[in-house]
């Protein structure tokens, strides 16, 4: 593509930004039924590539686009405001420190390979600002944050699989070759703006947890709100250029009222979600499990449920829970 061509001989970190923020915003502002049908698609494939692994369980979803559609899918896509208020951020902020030359370019295109990881490897460079560091870039692309619920005892065997697997189905996470993912984004929003099933995937953000744990988790859910315990980790292992422990966790009373999403659940799981669900809706009004949900919420994730959309989806899904 000659644009990336032309950034990489100029490397121009303006350049670069405002790049990836406007694919980003085009990404965002483009929600038609193609988009939809495009992400349901890709998660589809997701999906089926997790049941080849010998240990597979299920499958769930968490984040985007899962808490702006409700678990059955069935609303439109929103333009999510948030986003697009990030993508003006990251081009002012590059304004702000007159960062000219973008010292990623080299690392990027000589060393991808050696490095474990983006988050790793680029938090202790002194080369530019945080604030525009690859990771805080790609973190403008759109992505899909997909969990696999393998058997007891077998994670590391399951990430093991699925590297394979989703190497196999050309499906990656951004770390693997961020300037080929800013190709891809830019192919995916060409084709859905011309009206085009796109061919290209978009990044993953891929999880593994043990069955065992997660029905423990979804059993804990309901107690630990009942005792003010609003603090419900989950260590998961997580997939960037290659499968790290989670240490610092994922809130998962967050998730639980947020986004989470049954997939392709185990039945004694779907059993155990439901009673969890059933119990909280039973107990709490809808403005105190939104109060909870909120709380629990970093601020980037509180803006965008202060939205009416988000608002409504989140007190139907609440209201389904008695049922």
């Amino acid at each position: 593509m000659a644009i990336i061509e032309e950034l990489k001989k100029q490397e121009d970190t303006l350049r670069i930004v405002e790049f990836v923020a406007r694919l980003s915003s085009m990404y965002e502002l483009e929600n038609t039924s193609l988009k939809k049908a495009y992400m349901q698609q890709e998660i589809e494939n997701i999906k089926n590539v997790f049941k080849l692994s010998s240990n597979y369980r299920g499958t769930f979803g968490t984040g985007y686009p899962f808490y702006a559609v409700g678990d059955d899918m069935k609303y439109d896509l929103p333009v999510i405001l948030e986003q697009l208020r990030y993508n003006i951020e990251l081009i002012e902020e590059c304004r702000k420190q007159d960062t000219r030359l973008w010292a990623c370019f080299n690392c990027l295109e000589e060393k991808i390979d050696e490095f474990p990881n983006l988050k790793i490897y680029c938090k202790h460079c002194t080369a530019l600002s945080d604030e525009l560091k690859p990771r805080k870039v790609i973190n403008r692309i759109p992505d899909l944050d997909i969990w696999c619920v393998a058997k007891k005892r077998t994670t590391l065997k399951t990430c093991d699989e699925l590297s394979h697997l989703l190497e196999q189905a050309a499906l990656t996470t951004s770390d693997v070759n961020p300037l080929q993912t800013f190709k891809d984004l830019k192919e995916i929003v060409e084709a859905i703006q011309s009206g085009r099933m796109p061919t290209r995937h978009l990044p993953i953000d891929i999880h593994v947890v043990e069955e065992d744990i997660l029905n423990n988790l979804i059993e804990m859910v309901p107690d630990s709100i009942n005792r003010g315990n609003l603090d419900l980790l989950i260590y998961p292992y997580s997939l960037r250029k290659k499968w790290d422990y989670e240490a610092e966790g994922y809130n998962f009373i967050q998730d639980f009222l947020g986004s989470f999403s049954d997939l392709d659940l185990p039945i004694e799981t779907q059993k155990k979600l439901y009673k969890a669900r059933k119990e909280l809706a039973e107990r709490y009004s809808v403005e105190e499990l939104y109060a909870i949900l909120m709380e629990t919420a970093l601020d980037s994730t509180k803006r965008r449920h202060e939205t009416v959309q988000l608002q409504k989806i989140f007190k139907e899904k609440v209201n389904r829970w008695k049922i």
